[in-house]
Order: C-alpha cells, then structure tokens, then sequence
C-alpha cells in the first residue's frame, strides 16, 4: 500500500521542481518590472520641469503604463501558475485517496488486506496528506520570497561602471594647472536610451575662469555638471 500511494505521488514530486523554477522566474521579472516602473515614475517627478517644457507627459504616461502592464501580464502567470499547482496538489490528494480504496477492495477481495488494516493506514495516510497540503499551500509564497531574494542579491553583487575607489591620485601638476576639459561627449541617460542628451559637446574651462551654461529647459546643462563630478560617465568622449 505504501508503495501504490508512493508511485501515485511520484509525478507530483517531480513536479515541483518546475513549478518552484518557474515561480522563481516569474516573481523576478515581477519584481524587476516594478523597480522599472517606480524608476521611471521618479525621473519624471523629480524632471517635471523639463516633462512640462518639452511636452512629454503622455509619453511618460505611456511608457508607465507600459511597465504597468507588463507586471500585470507576469503577475496573471504567476497566478496561474499557483492556480494549476493547487489543483494538481487537490487532484493528486483526494485521487490518491480513490485509488487507495479501489486497490485495497482488490487486496480484500484477495484475502491479503483486512478492513481493520485498511482503515489503519488510511488514517496514516490521510494525516501525511493532510501535511502535504498544508506543506504545498505555502511553498508557493515560498518560492515568491526565493525569486525577490535574487533580485535582491543582484543588488548587491552589482559591480559599478564608475569606480569610486583606487584610480590614479591627482598629481600636484595637475592640480596647478587646474584646466577642465570636455571632449566630445555623448551621452545618454540608462533609462531613456531614446534621447540623446548630449551630442559632441566639448567645453574648455581655464583654471580661475568662470562660465555659464546657457540653455532651454532640458538642454542638458545639469547633465554636463553631473559628467563632471561623476554621477554618470559618458557614453563617448572624455572629461
């Protein structure tokens, strides 16, 4: 008997291990989709001057709504995919159960198992069962925690472009002649890979002298301050 429940509840073991990938993933994509979706909405916010000079509100509605979406079509998986996990895991418990009973009226019509014995192990059974249940309710929420985990551990396994520690120290030379220089740079920001935000721009500040960046809303002057001090390195060209 123990052997028949064992081979009945041998696909759903295997099972699992695609399921758990699978939610893994999809808790992931849900995660890094709404990281993308919240990153937008803030540059918005925090440019909403530069939004409202250039005319762009739609397209950055659109564009949430776009991320929105995608969310809400992985977080439709997820939910199917928890949805068919629970009815494999009712089917397999109260099949199992079935087959139980139909095998051991078999073994009783053979005069190997007796109605005492049956009832025993079925009162075996149907706690281990019951634990297995339990047991698959929560693995789902389990293997969400696994797939934020990750998303989590990417950031912090991520490897800045800009290196904020070593690097040559400035020389005393250099620091005398005190000369800035911006060659050729182009430059886009991560998340607006559309817009070219500086194209060939090369400036030349002379120790001691002081310029002004003139410009419409969204010229890319705060972009060029943030190129010096090093919030962003430059997609081509040198400062």
């Amino acid at each position: 008997m123990t052997l028949f429940t064992l081979a009945i509840m041998l696909p759903t073991m295997c099972f699992g291990p695609v399921y758990g990938g699978a939610m893994r993933r999809l808790q992931k994509d849900i995660s890094d989709g709404k990281a993308a979706a919240s990153s937008l909405a803030e540059e918005a916010f925090s440019n909403v001057r530069t939004v409202k000079a250039f005319a762009t509100e739609d397209r950055e509605c659109a564009g949430y709504a776009e991320k929105n979406d995608h969310v809400f079509a992985k977080a439709r998986e997820a939910a199917l995919c928890y949805g068919f996990f629970q009815f494999v895991m009712q089917f397999v418990m109260f099949g199992s159960l079935d087959a139980l009973v139909y095998f051991a009226a078999y073994l009783n019509s053979e005069n190997e198992l007796t109605i005492g014995e049956f009832t025993s192990f079925q009162f075996y059974m149907f706690s281990f069962l019951l634990n297995f249940m339990l047991m698959a309710s929560v693995v789902g929420e389990v293997l969400g925690v696994f797939g934020t985990a990750a998303a989590i551990a990417e950031i912090f396994l991520y490897k800045s472009r800009v290196n904020t520690t070593g690097g040559v120290p400035v020389s005393a030379e250099t620091a005398e002649v005190g000369t800035l220089t911006l060659s050729s740079l182009e430059f886009k920001y991560p998340t607006k890979q559309d817009i070219q935000v500086l194209n060939s721009v090369s400036i030349k500040v002379e120790k001691n002298k002081t310029i002004a960046l003139v410009g419409t809303s969204g010229c890319g002057k705060s972009t060029i301050i943030q190129l010096v001090e090093r919030f962003y390195d430059p997609d081509a060209g040198k400062v």
